[in-house]
């Protein structure tokens, strides 16, 4: 788990679960596109076209997007060729 007084933010993160310490479900409920970016090591713009695929599961609050942790995972899945 998370040290309380650390953000997951402040973690080495990569795809692979617990590698360096971090794994899927150490991450918000919800994500944004910001924080697709860092998933995936994409700059901030990228995350945001992301968001604006087709296929992929956004939810739109107001102005805000967001992901389920869950669905993001099921999407990314389905992109592995």
């Amino acid at each position: 788990m998370i040290d309380p007084g650390k953000s997951w933010n402040d973690l080495p993160l990569t795809l692979t679960p617990r590698r360096n310490g971090i794994s899927w479900n150490d991450l918000p409920l919800t994500l944004t596109p910001r924080d697709i970016a860092r998933v995936l090591g994409l700059g901030r713009n990228k995350g945001y076209q992301i968001f604006q695929l087709p296929d992929f599961p956004a939810i739109r609050i107001g102005r805000c997007l967001r992901v389920t942790r869950e669905a993001f995972i099921r999407w990314l899945e389905t992109q592995q060729r």
